[in-house]
């Protein structure tokens, strides 16, 4: 019960700098003349929301109450994301969207890990995932900027740092 109380709590938070990092991330975008479609958002919202999915995860092998944690967290974010995404796209057919991002998660992950199995020796699962969890801002950072064709090293500034205030949230 604790454990539900908590993850959504965190969710809430975790939710409220995400939300943010996406509206600071679209705000430079359009203040570079770049013309922003729901689409791009949704693209945006992904990625910041798997990362900050994978800065809480407990790892492969994580306890019950962990999973629970996960369970509640994980539901709290997508409600808050969704009831925002509402507000700022005008979009509230997002049913579909919102069940998504579990398997979009997935898909960051596993593309993460793929991209840094090489950067390892070692044969513990656990030290893929801790360097996968190293490695996520830059996949984030590089799939935004390549998305939106954009290198300028202020954006990518911009990106890293609204990294970096998930991750203290997540903390």
């Amino acid at each position: 019960m604790f454990e539900v109380m908590r993850g959504t709590a965190k969710g809430g938070k975790v939710a409220e700098k995400v939300s943010v990092a996406i509206q600071e991330t679209i705000n430079w975008v359009i203040n570079n003349q770049v013309e922003v479609k729901t689409n791009d958002t949704l693209l945006v919202t992904n990625n910041y929301y798997s990362y900050a999915l994978l800065m809480v995860f407990p790892g492969e092998h994580g306890s019950n109450k962990d999973w629970v944690f996960m369970e509640a967290l994980g539901a709290q974010m997508t409600t808050v994301l969704k009831e925002w995404l509402q507000t700022v796209t005008g979009v509230f057919v997002l049913d579909e969207y919102i069940e998504g991002l579990k398997p979009e998660f997935a898909r960051f992950v596993e593309d993460l890990k793929n991209e840094t199995q090489n950067k390892t020796s070692s044969d513990e699962p656990g030290e893929l995932f801790k360097l996968s969890k190293t490695y996520a801002s830059e996949k984030v950072t590089d799939d935004i900027t390549e998305y939106f064709d954009r290198s300028d090293p202020d954006f990518k500034s911009l990106i890293e740092i609204q990294c970096s205030k998930i991750r203290e949230v997540t903390a």
